[in-house]
Formats: structure tokens, sequence, C-alpha cells
């Protein structure tokens, strides 16, 4: 019997990992054909960049041809325009003039080559910049992640949470919340940069096939004094690395309609209860945070990280008021846009 078991054990191990592992080349293979569409766009703006100027050649060189052949024709007049404005006799024979306004075209002409390997220079040059700014970001790595669900209604389980769960709650019940949902997050930063600050911007719930996006509607600058209360950010130095934990009540992110919000709460609840209501629809939870970090090597300028999460509700410890979901399938990958995670639907 216990052999059993233990095989048993070891399979639903076995089982945990394989998926995990599928998510995670999910997960990358997404993140590569992003940046091979990112590849493509940059070859064909630099493709478009130079026919553009290829034509703005052949179009300069038309109009100086196609000048020089008018100057040449109306010779006479250009002649007598000279004298007039001049107020004296032109003693420049019309072949020099000719051949300075030939010089002059050539000169511009000849300019162009140069001109177009300094802003191949500049593109370049900024490219580096973005890599060498790259390089110098933290690699953050997820240790563990945890979702903590607190039910509203149930003032008696207050006593056993601590002061900022408590003033969530005390928060977000009056909004008319069912339930609180408390993120906690652990994560290494692996080259030992250092990191001065971290807020999240936006999140979105991936459930059943839809996408929720909610966002901080205060203001990336009301950030700190407003909400000061509901989120925590610590540092530990530990013997490898630096670790770092973060929590944070997830209620302040809120969708742009009420519609929405009722809608996302209705489904959350479907994954929050599976172990009672077996709704395979909501087995798993995708979630995806934007988080704006700053560093010591990039000064007061933030930049963006994406952490992608997916958490199993098999996985849920139930209590009578508390719901707890824990996930190590997760990652951070640094990303341009926003708008590549996830829409509003």
């Amino acid at each position: 019997m216990n052999k059993n078991r233990k095989i048993s054990k070891y399979l639903h191990k076995l089982k945990k990992t394989a998926e995990q592992r599928i998510m995670v080349l999910l997960g990358f293979l997404k993140d590569q054909r992003s940046i091979f569409y990112i590849g493509l766009k940059r070859f064909i703006k630099f493709a478009f960049m130079v026919i553009m100027f290829g034509l703005f050649i052949v179009f300069v060189l038309a109009a100086g041809i196609a000048m020089l052949v008018f100057m040449d024709k109306e010779h006479a007049g250009f002649t007598s325009v000279i004298k007039s404005y001049l107020g004296t006799d032109n003693y420049f024979s019309g072949e020099l003039w000719f051949s300075a306004a030939v010089t002059f075209m050539g000169a511009v002409i000849s300019a162009a080559p140069g001109l177009l390997c300094g802003v191949v220079a500049l593109v370049q040059t900024k490219r580096l910049h973005d890599l060498e700014d790259r390089y110098h970001a933290p690699m953050m790595e997820l240790e563990d992640a945890r979702l903590d669900f607190y039910k509203m209604d149930s003032t008696s389980y207050y006593k056993q949470i601590d002061r900022r769960v408590y003033k969530s709650i005390e928060q977000f019940k009056e909004a008319g919340h069912h339930w609180l949902t408390d993120l906690h997050i652990v994560f290494n930063v692996k080259n030992d940069i250092v990191l001065k600050s971290l807020r999240v911007d936006k999140i979105v719930f991936s459930l059943n096939g839809q996408d929720y996006q909610a966002a901080f509607r205060n203001g990336k600058g009301q950030w700190d004094k407003s909400y000061s209360d509901f989120w925590s950010f610590e540092r530990h130095r530990q013997a490898a690395h630096t670790v770092y934990t973060f929590n944070c009540s997830l209620n302040i992110f809120q969708p742009n309609t009420q519609d929405i919000a009722n809608k996302l709460q209705t489904e959350l609840e479907e994954f929050i209860l599976y172990s009672g209501r077996k709704n395979l629809d909501y087995q798993y939870m995708g979630l995806c945070i934007c988080i704006i970090i700053q560093y010591e090597y990039n000064g007061k300028k933030g930049k963006s990280n994406i952490l992608r999460m997916t958490f199993d509700s098999k996985e849920n410890q139930s209590d009578p008021f508390l719901v707890k979901c824990q996930t190590e399938n997760g990652w951070f990958s640094y990303e341009q846009k926003w708008e590549r995670i996830g829409k509003m639907k």
C-alpha cells in the first residue's frame, strides 16, 4: 500500500512538473514570436527608409538635370534677371555659370550617401543604447507566487490577518467587492542589480478564454501616497543573491466599466470555488502584471517588466474564509508595449 502511494505521489508530481514545463515552453514560444515580429517590423522600417531615400536621390537628380536644361535654354532670360538685380553687366560667361550650377548639384547629390550613413549611425547608436540599458537591467527570476482570496463577509476572521490585509478588506468591502485578491510574490535578481522601487501599473486576468485588463486609476504619481497601506516591498540579502518580496491587494486595480468589473468578479469566483463547483473552464487562470521598476543604472527613469503567471485551481487550499492558490510557474520579461499582453474583453 505504501509503495502504491509513493508511486501515485511520484506520478502526480511528474504530471505537475510536465504541465509547468509545457506552460513555460508555450510562454517562451509566445515571446519568440513577439521578438520575430519586432525584428520583421524593424526590417520593414529600414527597407522603407532605404527605398524612400533612393527615390529622394533620384528625384533630386532628375530635378537638378531638369533645372540645368531649363537654365541652359533660358540663358538670356537668366542673364537679364541677374543684370536687373545687380545693376551692372555680368562679366561671367554662360559656360562658367553652367559649370558652377553643375558643381553645386553634384555636391548635393554626392552628400546624399554621407547623409544616409549619418542617419543609419544615429539609428544604430540608439539601438546600442537600448541594448546597453537592457544589459544593465535586473535579471529577475520568480521563486514563488501566491494569491490569497479573502471572503469579505467573514468578519470573525479579521483577527488572524495582518494590518495591511485588514485595511484592504475594510476599504473594498464598502465598495461592494465580495472577495479580496491579495498577491504575494518572492523573486530574486540574478545579476545583483539593486532594485530601488517597484510598483504595479496594470494587470490582466485570463479566465475561460477572456482577458480582463484592470488599471491603476489614480495615476502613477499617486501610487505611493494613495495606496501605501495596501502594498509592501521588502529586500533581503541571502548568500547567493538578493531576495525581494512584494505584497499587494489587487482590488485597487479596476476595469474601465462596472459591467466588466462585475463579470470579472463572477468568473473569478468560479476559479476560487473550483473545488466545490468543478467547472473545468476555470481550472486555470493566467495573470499578467505590468511592473515599473527603478534600479541603480537607470536613474529616475522607470523600466517596464511583465510578470506572467499561471495558477491551477486544483492546487487551491481552502477553508471557510480564505482560499490560497500557489504557483512557481511564472517568469519576467522586458517588453516594449503593454498591448501585446492582453486586451480588455
